[in-house]
């Protein structure tokens, strides 16, 4: 892939599957970030950086699968700047169609005193060795600056006019702590393409965190300096208050043209089908007011809204639905539908690469909708798959049945079957609500003692029968996971959700012993 180095291109850098992975709770397994990577390519993200190869086996294994299997975008593992780091991604991707690397070291006095202990000529003579040993290998170079906005200017500058000397295709300046103002932001960039050496020659990109709510300002006041690569996530997701978000970047480059003049190779229509599958593999809910891909980010509630839009959209709205891949509430398929009419529509919906099982299972899950409820939905097929998708990757606890008694006049009661690594186990119990029955009896059948630490409930379309989207989250041994399911049975999702949950739970303790170092 050679994208454009045109001055009217800007590059989007994802790292949902590494920065954004490293928020707690949104831990993915190599099967789901593959299908996120998957998502990425069909957007038309220029560089994903599909994780940290040298933080674990499993991280290593995840870049190595996602470089041998996406074609059409930059893949790249993130290297801390010492050869052991640099050697472990180079292996990941070696397989790669257009293999990259990201290597990193900090530059602020705050990380250098306290952090690497490290002076500042030692910083510099570690970087360049990073970026040589890593250039020998891949045309694709990155170097970070950790803490950046933080660091001496001066420093900054000799930094990166060494890491260029020593081959670094693109140089990034993080503002790893959310500390940065746009108008201060921006006024860097410019200092350091006015005064950095040979910088003309490479891809400035901008790496902002949104611990003050600024990350999408700054990497828009960067892009106005002269940045031409954002790195970004689905959903803003990421490391403490997260990074920043890949479609409000996007669509404020789209919508405001005439304010930045450049241009992405991003499909936008496959904005909202990448939040919803992010959502769903993690299991954590985007916010209502979430811009671009939020429930209400398209939705009219007051009067003179209403008769504005009905007047004519451009009063209150200024892209569409449609531009972002928002889909409306129409019937798509019945009950009477067949495979051939379900498997076009789901190719439609961005999941054409299920085997012919997993189509079928699906399938089958569809039919037994169909005969349940009056009207069946796009967002409706898009559980199942996801609903699918859960039960796939569920390996220790799997639901048999349930039966739960409640009223007000009974006492809320569970009756579970669970198989556990093969083996039936039942029980029932009571609660405060037929929900905490549920919990507590699979609780008991399973002997955890996670914490329940957020349960939420949102309907995916309108009308009493509509699916409930439950999601789970559990806390435990200071891992944080989330399960989710769907089902018209509120009852029965929350169930399959928690279970979901503990499916993580347990496959994350066994790789909790490996410390995930951070970046920039």
């Amino acid at each position: 892939m050679n994208p454009s180095s045109s001055s009217d291109y800007v590059r989007i850098f994802d790292t949902s599957l590494r920065d954004g992975e490293q928020a707690p709770g949104f831990g993915m397994t190599i099967d789901e970030k593959l299908r996120l990577a998957r998502q990425l390519e069909r957007l038309g993200v220029d560089v994903i950086e599909a994780g940290f190869p040298a933080a674990s086996d499993g991280d290593f294994e995840a870049v190595r699968t996602v470089a041998n299997e996406v074609r059409g975008a930059v893949v790249c593992g993130l290297a801390r700047a010492n050869d052991g780091d640099v050697d472990r991604a180079l292996a990941a991707v070696e397989k790669a169609a257009h293999p990259g690397l990201h290597t990193f070291i900090a530059t602020s006095d705050i990380h250098l005193h306290h952090k690497l202990k490290m002076s500042r000529s030692e910083v510099i003579q570690a970087a360049t060795r990073a970026v040589a040993r890593a250039r020998a290998h891949v045309p694709h170079v990155e170097f970070s600056a950790e803490d950046a906005t933080r660091s001496d200017v001066d420093f900054l500058v000799e930094v990166f006019s060494a890491t260029i000397a020593a081959g670094a295709t693109v140089i990034n300046v993080p503002d790893t702590v959310g500390y940065a103002i746009p108008h201060v932001y921006g006024e860097l960039i410019r200092t350091l393409k006015a005064r950095v050496s040979g910088i003309e020659k490479v891809v400035i990109s901008a790496h902002c965190h949104d611990d003050l709510g600024l990350a999408v300002s700054n990497s828009l006041a960067g892009v106005l300096a002269g940045v031409r690569q954002v790195e970004c996530t689905i959903n803003g997701i990421g490391e403490r208050a997260g990074n920043t978000s890949m479609e409000e970047v996007v669509m404020a480059l789209r919508t405001r043209k005439d304010v930045f003049g450049v241009e992405t190779r991003i499909h936008a229509e496959q904005l909202y089908p990448a939040s919803r599958l992010l959502t769903q593999i993690t299991g954590v809910a985007v916010a209502p007011n979430k811009a671009i891909v939020g429930a209400n980010a398209f939705a009219h509630e007051a009067g003179i809204h209403q008769d504005g839009v009905l007047k004519e959209k451009l009063t209150y709205e200024i892209m569409t639905p449609q531009s972002v891949g928002v889909l409306t509430n129409r019937l798509v398929l019945g009950k009477h539908s067949g495979r051939h009419a379900f498997r076009e529509r789901l190719k439609e919906l961005g999941h054409g690469d299920l085997t012919e099982p997993e189509l079928e299972a699906a399938f089958r899950r569809f039919k037994a909708l169909g005969d349940r409820k009056k009207e069946v939905y796009d967002e409706d097929l898009e559980a199942i798959v996801q609903a699918e998708g859960a039960e796939r990757r569920a390996e220790r606890y799997r639901l048999i049945s349930l039966s739960v008694m409640s009223g007000s006049d009974a006492i809320p009661t569970a009756a579970v079957k669970i198989e556990i690594g093969g083996e039936l186990k039942s029980d029932s119990g009571i609660g405060d609500g037929p929900v905490d029955a549920v919990f507590q009896t699979i609780a008991r059948v399973v002997g955890t003692e996670a914490k329940l630490v957020n349960y939420s409930v949102n309907a995916i379309t309108g009308g009493t029968d509509a699916q409930g989207e439950v999601s789970v989250r559990l806390a435990m041994d200071g891992i944080t996971v989330s399960g989710d399911a769907a089902d018209p049975d509120i009852i029965l999702a929350s169930a399959r959700a928690y279970v979901n949950a503990l499916n993580r739970l347990e496959d994350r303790r066994m790789r909790a012993a490996q410390s995930r170092p951070t970046g920039p």
